[in-house]
């Protein structure tokens, strides 16, 4: 099959595949990569949704379609279309605008608040836990301490090493917008559509799952927890956090665990040596996460696999 080329600076449609030269622009399937991998961006007018937006726009869509399904208060339900509706909107009238550098780096940050909105609206489905997979994540949990020698952590631990521990799951508050300098940093900023498709279906993949696998965290099936009792500086700082700006659902797949394998895995692909220290923080906020009882063991390891699939799908868009 042949590809249909227009003037340079013009749109240019070519197969599942192809590759354009210049300041041309991609378009697979209709969806618009904006791939130009360093080159200097051309003024194009009605560049399309990129991947990585319409892989928000599935997600939006998505929650949206399956309110007739869960049993929500109207006042969450209309949280919901009130929160994704003018999303949708924002993402096609952004598309629609002249592909100036300002307008191509605004693409670039906007997937960060993007995701936050993705996460709080999924916090929306969080309603009457379900207390069966509660007990077989804390089954498994049990399982896994006894296997590794690990009871009793949270009393036995040198307290520096929980303070590591706490450090490291406070960095997945940081790992994404880190990773996406990285990526800046590398030269590829042309190219950060590549690294939200990763990102955001790995993140948005988890937090689509809450509504129909609804958990609390290890920590909040507890009186009190050993971990708490002990002078962590840090564990005291993620307390908070979670507290006041989180939805204290817990997700499976866990998001910290994907998002931050998720980021590693895009970094690697521009930035290798970069990549290894992204997948040193993304195993270091993993384990965090369930020493510090903010996920299940199952949490993590599903969220590591949510990653690797996320990151298989867009390699098999070409991206």
């Amino acid at each position: 099959m042949r590809s249909t080329t227009e003037p340079k600076g013009s749109r240019l449609l070519v197969p599942f595949g192809g590759r354009t030269q210049g300041n041309d622009i991609v378009v697979r399937f209709g969806l618009s990569t904006d791939k130009v991998r360093g080159r200097r961006l051309g003024h194009h007018r009605g560049a399309s949704v990129r991947f990585s937006e319409w892989v928000l726009v599935v997600y939006l869509t998505y929650l949206v379609a399956i309110l007739p399904l869960r049993r929500l208060s109207r006042a969450r339900q209309v949280c919901v279309v009130a929160g994704a509706l003018p999303l949708v909107a924002l993402v096609v009238l952004i598309s629609r605008l002249p592909l100036t550098p300002v307008v191509h780096h605004v693409r670039t940050w906007l997937p960060l608040p993007y995701l936050l909105l993705g996460y709080w609206l999924s916090g929306m489905f969080f309603v009457d836990p379900q207390a069966s997979y509660e007990a077989r994540f804390t089954s498994l949990d049990e399982r896994l301490q006894r296997a590794f020698g690990l009871t009793g952590f949270a009393t036995r631990a040198p307290r520096a090493l929980i303070e590591c521990l706490e450090t490291a799951y406070f960095s997945c508050y940081v790992v994404i917008p880190a990773g996406l300098i990285a990526y800046v940093l590398a030269g590829h900023e042309a190219d950060a559509n590549r690294y939200w498709s990763i990102v955001l279906m790995a993140e948005l993949g988890c937090y689509g799952v809450l509504p129909w696998i609804r958990t609390r965290p290890p920590w909040a099936l507890l009186e009190r927890s050993a971990l708490d009792d002990r002078d962590v500086f840090m564990r005291r700082v993620n307390r908070f956090l979670i507290q006041y700006a989180s939805t204290r659902a817990n997700t499976f797949p866990s998001g910290h665990a994907a998002g931050a394998l998720a980021t590693a895995l895009a970094v690697a692909g521009v930035w290798p040596a970069g990549g290894v220290v992204f997948f040193l923080l993304a195993i270091s906020i993993a384990v965090g996460s369930v020493a510090g009882e903010y996920h299940y063991s199952g949490d993590a390891i599903a969220g590591v696999v949510t990653a690797l699939a996320a990151w298989g799908l867009v390699a098999g868009f070409g991206l």
